[in-house]
């Protein structure tokens, strides 16, 4: 994964080929690397999950990074639907070469931990607060879930959608949203069909509909492969307006799910 290696890939590449790379760790976060060499070679890049069949324990899931210095094959329809965008913004991580290389940077040092009850009470009071007009506090309680709870994806999810689709203007922040949705997804390892729906919603509403589009369709596929209808339908829906180059508005009473 080094510029050398890379290099003596190369020689051995067609002008039209591909090289696939898995980096698949559960230690490390590989794809950053990946990501350097991309910019430094002048790659197109797609980084797709393959998702085992159930029914095939010893199948285990996996990821690759496709590179090719052909774009139209790497954003062919096909690659696209699969791919994700990378876990990691890859400006903090240099670029490796025969003589450095840093593992250190690139850890995981999280868990995911699903705080279920503690994410209901919380999903109850910004419900409430969305149902009297207080998206601002709604926000709020969120933020201050956050700070004990950081990487539960619950809480990141629900407020990246309220950041989102919000009817109140002053309440939505694009930007914000993709950090918070790109988080709860990288935490789920992008296979939570509703958090990539989330991430779809709020690159629309960041106006950035290329990559609001191959979300959307992204989670549309995985709706479709799991059997999962309503998933199917309500991103579908989302798509209609994405491909139009509008954001999504979600009506008051939809803004947060009332807990159980």
């Amino acid at each position: 994964m080094t510029k050398e290696a890379f290099i003596l890939y190369e020689r051995h590449v067609k002008t039209n080929g591909i090289i696939a790379v898995h980096v698949s760790n559960r230690s490390l976060n590989l794809e950053p690397v990946i990501m350097n060499v991309a910019r430094h070679f002048n790659y197109e890049a797609a980084t797709i999950d393959f998702d085992a069949s159930r029914s095939k324990p010893w199948v285990r899931d996996s990821v690759w990074m496709l590179l090719s210095h052909n774009g139209k094959i790497i954003n062919s329809p096909g690659i696209r639907q699969a791919a994700r965008p990378p876990q990691t913004n890859p400006a903090s991580i240099p670029l490796w070469t025969d003589d450095f290389a840093s593992l250190f940077q690139i850890l995981h040092w999280q868990t995911v931990r699903m705080e279920s009850a503690f994410s209901q009470a919380q999903n109850k009071t910004a419900y409430d607060l969305c149902q009297q007009g207080d998206f601002a506090g709604a926000a709020a309680s969120y933020r201050l879930a956050l700070r004990t709870h950081p990487d539960s994806p619950d809480l990141l999810n629900n407020l990246a959608w309220l950041l989102a689709t919000c009817p109140d203007a002053t309440a939505r922040n694009g930007p914000e949203a993709v950090q918070l949705a790109e988080k709860a997804c990288s935490l789920t390892h992008y296979h939570a069909i509703a958090l990539v729906g989330t991430l779809a919603a709020a690159y629309a509403e960041a106006g950035r509909f290329d990559d609001a589009m191959a979300t959307a369709e992204k989670a549309c596929a995985m709706a479709s492969e799991s059997g999962e209808q309503d998933l199917l339908k309500r991103n579908q829906e989302l798509l209609v307006w994405y491909r139009v180059h509008q954001p999504y508005r979600e009506a008051i009473e939809k803004l947060v799910p009332a807990a159980p």
